[in-house]
Protein backbone atom coordinates (compact mmCIF):
# COMPACT_ATOMS: atom_id res chain seq x y z
CA UNK A 1 0.00 0.00 0.00
CA UNK A 2 1.28 3.56 -0.55
CA UNK A 3 2.96 4.88 2.81
CA UNK A 4 4.15 7.67 2.41
CA UNK A 5 3.29 11.11 -0.28
CA UNK A 6 6.46 12.81 -1.49
CA UNK A 7 5.10 15.21 -4.06
CA UNK A 8 2.99 16.26 -6.31
CA UNK A 9 3.55 18.36 -9.21
CA UNK A 10 1.54 19.90 -12.11
CA UNK A 11 -1.74 17.85 -11.66
CA UNK A 12 -4.64 19.59 -11.16
CA UNK A 13 -4.64 21.91 -8.33
CA UNK A 14 -1.47 20.19 -6.91
CA UNK A 15 0.97 22.46 -9.09
CA UNK A 16 3.95 21.73 -6.57
CA UNK A 17 2.63 19.92 -3.40
CA UNK A 18 5.72 18.79 -1.57
CA UNK A 19 5.07 16.99 2.26
CA UNK A 20 6.66 18.60 5.34
CA UNK A 21 6.61 18.61 9.04
CA UNK A 22 5.58 21.89 8.97
CA UNK A 23 1.51 20.94 8.23
CA UNK A 24 1.54 17.36 7.23
CA UNK A 25 4.93 14.93 7.03
CA UNK A 26 2.66 13.28 4.22
CA UNK A 27 2.22 9.50 5.73
CA UNK A 28 -0.93 7.90 5.07
CA UNK A 29 -2.92 5.12 7.41
CA UNK A 30 -3.93 1.76 5.86
CA UNK A 31 -7.64 4.01 5.75
CA UNK A 32 -7.92 7.96 5.05
CA UNK A 33 -10.54 9.86 5.09
CA UNK A 34 -10.44 13.22 3.12
CA UNK A 35 -12.44 15.91 3.26
CA UNK A 36 -12.06 19.71 2.07
CA UNK A 37 -13.75 22.22 0.00
CA UNK A 38 -15.30 22.07 -3.32
CA UNK A 39 -12.56 22.58 -5.86
CA UNK A 40 -9.50 21.50 -3.36
CA UNK A 41 -8.54 19.10 -5.57
CA UNK A 42 -9.92 15.92 -3.63
CA UNK A 43 -11.46 13.70 -6.97
CA UNK A 44 -8.03 15.02 -8.42
CA UNK A 45 -6.36 12.85 -5.53
CA UNK A 46 -8.53 9.70 -5.51
CA UNK A 47 -8.00 9.96 -9.78
CA UNK A 48 -4.44 9.71 -9.09
CA UNK A 49 -4.69 6.58 -6.19
CA UNK A 50 -7.17 4.78 -8.60
CA UNK A 51 -4.68 5.41 -11.49
CA UNK A 52 -2.42 3.24 -9.77
CA UNK A 53 -3.91 0.08 -10.96
CA UNK A 54 -2.69 0.83 -14.57
CA UNK A 55 -5.10 3.17 -15.94
CA UNK A 56 -2.75 6.12 -16.30
CA UNK A 57 -5.23 8.45 -18.75
CA UNK A 58 -7.03 9.07 -15.16
CA UNK A 59 -4.52 12.08 -14.36
CA UNK A 60 -2.69 12.66 -17.75
CA UNK A 61 -5.66 14.55 -18.49
CA UNK A 62 -5.46 16.32 -15.14
CA UNK A 63 -2.39 18.29 -16.02
CA UNK A 64 -2.60 21.65 -14.55
CA UNK A 65 -3.70 24.43 -16.91
CA UNK A 66 -1.05 27.06 -17.38
CA UNK A 67 2.06 24.07 -16.91
CA UNK A 68 4.56 23.35 -19.30
CA UNK A 69 6.30 21.15 -17.52
CA UNK A 70 5.07 17.49 -17.57
CA UNK A 71 3.16 16.06 -14.06
CA UNK A 72 5.24 14.45 -11.70
CA UNK A 73 4.19 12.57 -8.63
CA UNK A 74 6.22 10.59 -6.31
CA UNK A 75 5.09 8.45 -3.67
CA UNK A 76 6.66 5.54 -1.04
CA UNK A 77 5.03 1.91 -0.40
CA UNK A 78 5.30 0.26 2.71
CA UNK A 79 8.19 -1.61 1.33
CA UNK A 80 10.08 2.08 0.98
CA UNK A 81 10.03 1.14 -3.15
CA UNK A 82 9.42 4.40 -4.69
CA UNK A 83 5.83 4.81 -7.06
CA UNK A 84 6.73 7.35 -9.74
CA UNK A 85 4.77 8.68 -12.42
CA UNK A 86 6.49 10.95 -14.43
CA UNK A 87 5.47 12.00 -17.99
CA UNK A 88 2.14 9.17 -18.76
CA UNK A 89 2.73 6.51 -16.65
CA UNK A 90 3.97 4.68 -13.21
CA UNK A 91 6.90 2.79 -12.65
CA UNK A 92 4.95 0.29 -10.69
CA UNK A 93 1.29 -0.58 -10.11
CA UNK A 94 -0.75 -1.56 -7.49
CA UNK A 95 -3.88 -3.68 -7.78
CA UNK A 96 -5.00 -4.30 -4.86
CA UNK A 97 -5.94 -0.45 -3.83
CA UNK A 98 -10.17 1.05 -3.73
CA UNK A 99 -11.33 4.42 -3.60
CA UNK A 100 -14.56 4.47 -2.13
CA UNK A 101 -15.84 8.33 -3.44
CA UNK A 102 -18.79 9.00 -5.38
CA UNK A 103 -18.12 7.15 -8.42
CA UNK A 104 -17.66 3.99 -6.39
CA UNK A 105 -21.17 4.37 -5.12
CA UNK A 106 -22.73 5.52 -8.46
CA UNK A 107 -20.78 2.22 -9.68
CA UNK A 108 -21.47 -0.44 -7.64
CA UNK A 109 -24.59 0.61 -5.24
CA UNK A 110 -27.73 0.11 -5.87
CA UNK A 111 -31.09 0.86 -3.88
CA UNK A 112 -34.10 -0.99 -4.51
CA UNK A 113 -37.75 -0.87 -3.22
CA UNK A 114 -39.11 -4.21 -3.01
CA UNK A 115 -43.19 -5.24 -1.68
CA UNK A 116 -46.26 -3.85 -2.39
CA UNK A 117 -46.33 -0.80 -5.15
CA UNK A 118 -48.92 0.76 -3.78
CA UNK A 119 -47.23 1.22 -0.33
CA UNK A 120 -43.54 2.83 -1.71
CA UNK A 121 -40.78 2.56 0.60
CA UNK A 122 -41.97 -0.18 2.67
CA UNK A 123 -38.95 -2.16 2.39
CA UNK A 124 -35.45 -0.99 1.36
CA UNK A 125 -32.79 -3.20 -0.03
CA UNK A 126 -28.87 -2.14 -0.60
CA UNK A 127 -27.42 -4.09 -3.18
CA UNK A 128 -23.73 -4.14 -3.24
CA UNK A 129 -21.85 -4.42 -6.41
CA UNK A 130 -18.84 -6.80 -6.68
Amino acid sequence: MIHKIVHIKNLGRYKQFVSSNENWDGVLSKVNAIYADNGSGKTTFTQLIKSLKGDFQRIVKRRSFGVNEKIDVLLIDDNHKQLKFTGSKWNKTINDIEVFDTYYIDSNVYLITLGNLDKRGTFFEIVVGV
